[in-house]
């Protein structure tokens, strides 16, 4: 390394460690984001707040901490398919959570129903009448 090249480095490296420094004083802002979202009342509209916080969360340590915006195009291809499946598991968990209070619910044991235990006492009963 040549003194001429010295300064520029260590240019970089002020950068570097500024970007950190901002992506570490993001996620804290989120991270107090998620903990008040968590204290207001937002009904069914609470979890998706909360995943779009986490999502936002774990882009930003993907991107930044694991490098792949400095990866080439096979590490943007795998990050992609990974966010990817992550929403259709987010939006196949989000319509089961959604429709859980749309679907009838019965009497788990009806008291009046005559309980039988085996399909000979099935046909017992069926003779006799």
């Amino acid at each position: 390394m040549t003194e001429a090249n010295h300064p520029q480095d260590h240019h970089d490296d002020d950068a570097h460690l500024r970007g950190l420094y901002m992506i570490y004083a993001a996620l804290m802002v989120l991270l107090v984001l998620t903990v008040g979202a968590a204290f207001i009342h937002m009904g069914s509209f609470n979890i998706v707040v909360a995943l779009a916080i986490a999502v936002t969360k774990a882009s930003m340590v993907i991107w930044v901490f694991m490098h792949v915006r400095e990866g080439g195009k096979l590490v943007w291809i795998f990050a992609t398919a990974a966010f990817v499946w992550l929403g259709i598991l987010l939006v196949l968990t989000m319509s089961d959570y959604l429709s859980r209070h749309q679907l009838p619910r019965g009497d788990p044991y009806n008291g009046s129903a005559p309980f039988v235990h085996s399909t000979a006492e099935q046909h017992s009963d069926q003779k006799k009448d």
